[in-house]
């Protein structure tokens, strides 16, 4: 397995794991039972990343509508993830049969070298994501159990955590009482990026998605880096931005709006990428 580091944004440093083609195929081998697995502990309405029918876009939908939204960020995510923080045979009992466990904990102990290499869930590993979503299941119930009185709504997409109410003050003192219920279970919340965002001043981003009262859109950075591509003729970036712009539900029977946006943004980069073709 090859160890390399990867520059931030912000200056710092990532480490990535890249297993060799045989690793990363014995490791794609055990997403499926994994996914079965996350699909079991993790709440639908709550988790929103590497799960089947979720997306960034199901996130920013459970948001609309809402005054005040906070955004957390969980610090190094993966790499926080450890092998104890999976739920042991007694707690997984609640949800699968005595055979589906062991055939599990047997996978897991077997790969348990490459699942968890140097003992945690490493960034570029097939299973990682879906492994941090396992570990991460009883945070969000605990979250989840804290926001309930204060009538808001909680999303997680990845390790990204995002709480929208109606009301700062009940806001504020979540923000307040989560950092506990976030360390209880092994992560850490990065201070730097936590924010509040008030619907008075603008849609909300969430998930790299505009929310506002009535419903969701892209955001002003993709069309500005869309209009970008076009001018430089760079047409997969262009194609790219385009269909995150159509915002697209996992669902193919999605609400019409957002299929007549996507015929609308098509037709349009292909006018400013083929302009030959318009109709006279």
């Amino acid at each position: 397995m090859h160890i390399y580091t990867i520059r931030k944004r912000n200056g710092k440093k990532r480490l990535i794991y890249s297993p060799s083609p045989q690793e990363k195929h014995y490791l794609r081998c055990l997403v499926p039972r994994l996914t079965e697995l996350a699909q079991s502990l993790c709440d639908p309405e709550v988790v929103h990343g590497f799960l089947p029918g979720h997306s960034p876009v199901t996130n920013a939908l459970k948001h609309v509508g809402f005054q005040y939204t906070l955004s957390l960020d969980l610090q190094d995510f993966f790499d926080s993830v450890e092998r104890k923080m999976i739920p042991d045979a007694e707690y997984l009992h609640q949800f699968w049969p005595p055979e589906t466990i062991r055939t599990l904990a047997e996978l897991l102990q077997g790969a348990n070298g490459k699942v968890f290499p140097d003992g945690r869930a490493r960034q570029g590993l097939p299973t990682s994501p879906i492994i941090a979503n396992i570990a991460a299941a009883k945070m969000d119930a605990d979250v989840k159990k804290l926001i309930m009185p204060f009538s808001a709504v909680y999303t997680r997409y990845a390790d990204d955590l995002v709480i929208s109410c109606n009301r700062l003050d009940h806001l504020i003192e979540i923000r307040w009482r989560i950092k506990s219920i976030v360390e209880a279970h092994g992560f850490t919340l990065n201070q730097k990026k936590t924010r509040i965002q008030w619907a008075g001043y603008g849609r909300r981003i969430i998930t790299g998605v505009a929310v506002d009262d009535k419903g969701i859109y892209p955001t002003r950075s993709v069309k500005r880096r869309l209009r970008a591509a076009l001018h430089q003729k760079k047409r997969n970036v262009a194609d790219g931005l385009a269909e995150w712009m159509c915002l697209k539900l996992p669902n193919p029977n999605g609400p019409k709006r957002i299929s007549r946006v996507q015929r609308a943004v098509s037709k349009f980069v292909a006018s400013k990428l083929n302009p030959e073709k318009k109709s006279n």
